[in-house]
């Protein structure tokens, strides 16, 4: 996280946010009105954190590239991150102990 923590450059509205999609899987995002400057300021967060992770022995990879997108687009990742976001959290009922308090019941 630290790691991520050095990416997360630019200032006010044009800087870089970094958001969790599901481990180990991250969504880099930066509101510019030049669009030019949007993507490069995301190309150099993702140099920055890429070089903190391989330095610690890791790996970055990147799905895709930098890159402008529509409205649509952005609406559609927002659900694509609710939707993991709701297959991680814990379903109702389910719970560590269950298998536990099943063997214990064999046993008696």
């Amino acid at each position: 996280l630290e790691s991520l923590g050095k990416g997360q450059i630019g200032e006010g509205e044009e800087g870089v946010k970094i958001t969790l999609v599901a481990p180990p899987s991250y969504v880099f995002v930066c509101s510019s009105l030049d669009k030019n400057k949007g993507i490069n300021l995301l190309k150099e967060s993702i140099g920055i954190v890429r070089k903190e992770i391989e330095a610690k022995g890791g790996k970055c990879d990147v799905k895709v590239e930098p890159r402008a997108v529509s409205q649509r687009e952005d609406d559609a990742l927002a659900k694509m991150m609710e939707d993991y976001e709701r297959e991680n959290q814990e379903i109702g009922g389910d719970d560590d102990n269950d298998d536990l308090e099943a063997e214990e019941q064999d046993d008696i």
